[in-house]
C-alpha cells in the first residue's frame, strides 16, 4: 500500500512539474516578445518537460507493476489510471505543440480541466489508501494484543504444568523415597519393628517392598541368632550343673 502510494504520488508530482514547465513555455510564446524568443530557450523547456514526463511514466510503470492494495476498490483504481493516461497524453501533446510553437492548439488541450479531474480521483484514491492503512494498523494492534493473550495463556499453562508435575513427583517419588530412607536408617540403628508401607506398583513401591523383605530377613536372622544364643546359654548352664554335681560326688 505505501509503495503504491509513493510511486503514484511521484508520478503525479512529475506530471504537475511538467505542466508548470509547459505553462512557462506558453507564457513565453504569448508574450509580446514571442518573435524574439531564443529557440534554445524553448527547446530547453521542451526537453525539461519531456524528461519530467518520462520520469512520471517511469514511476507509473513501477506503480502499475505492483500488486493492488488488498481491499481497495478496483473501480476507483481503474478511474485513477484512466485519468492519469488522459492527463499524461494531454501533457505529451502539449509538449509536442510547444516544440512547434503552436500556442493556439496548446490552449485547446484543456489541460487544467483534465488536471482537476485527475486530482479529484487522486484525492479519493489517497483517502481510500489511508483508510486501508489505518485499518491495517488497527488489525495489527488487535493481532498483537491477541498474540500477547495467547502467549500469556501459554505461560500460565506451562507454569501450571510445572507446578502439577512437581506436586505429582513429590507425591509419587520424593515422599515415598523419604519414607524408605527413614526405614533404612531405622534398620541401620537396629530397629526392625517399624512397618514398611508398600503402596502402588511403581519403582518406589518395588524399592519399599525390597526394604520390607530385607527387614523381614534381618528380623528372622536376628531371631535365629537369638534362639541359638538361648540354646547355647541353656546348654552351658546344664554343663555347669553337671560339672558341679560330678565334683560333689567325687568329694564324697
Amino acid at each position: 500500500s505505501s509503495q503504491n502510494v509513493a510511486e503514484f504520488t511521484d508520478a503525479w508530482i512529475s506530471l504537475n512539474q511538467a505542466r508548470v514547465t509547459l505553462n512557462r513555455g506558453m507564457l513565453r510564446l504569448q508574450s509580446s516578445m514571442a518573435s524574439q524568443i531564443n529557440g534554445g530557450q524553448l527547446n530547453e523547456l521542451v526537453n525539461t518537460a519531456k524528461n519530467l514526463l518520462a520520469d512520471a511514466q517511469s514511476h507509473y510503470d513501477k506503480y502499475y507493476a505492483l500488486p493492488e492494495t488488498p481491499g481497495l476498490d478496483e473501480k476507483l483504481s481503474s478511474q485513477l489510471e484512466e485519468q492519469y493516461r488522459i492527463y499524461s497524453a494531454t501533457l505529451t501533446q502539449m509538449n509536442l505543440l510547444l516544440s512547434q510553437g503552436n500556442l493556439e492548439d496548446m490552449f485547446k488541450q484543456n489541460a487544467e480541466q483534465k488536471q482537476t479531474a485527475m486530482q479529484k480521483v487522486y484525492r479519493e484514491w489517497r483517502q481510500a489508501q489511508a483508510a486501508l492503512t489505518d485499518k491495517g494498523i488497527e488489525d495489527n494492534e488487535s493481532d498483537y494484543k491477541r498474540i500477547l493473550w495467547i502467549l500469556s495463556g501459554m505461560m500460565f499453562l506451562v507454569i501450571a504444568v510445572i507446578v502439577s508435575s512437581w506436586i505429582a513427583m513429590r507425591r509419587v517419588l520424593l515422599l515415598p523415597l523419604q519414607e524408605v530412607i527413614d526405614h533404612i536408617r531405622a534398620i541401620a540403628a537396629g530397629d526392625l519393628t517399624q512397618p514398611v508401607d508398600v503402596r502402588g506398583k511403581n519403582e518406589m513401591a518395588v524399592l519399599a517392598y525390597n526394604v520390607h523383605e530385607m527387614q523381614k530377613a534381618l528380623a528372622n536372622t536376628v531371631g535365629v541368632v537369638r534362639e541359638g544364643s538361648d540354646t547355647i546359654y541353656t546348654g552351658a548352664g546344664e554343663i555347669s550343673a553337671g560339672s558341679n554335681d560330678l565334683s560333689s560326688r567325687t568329694e564324697q
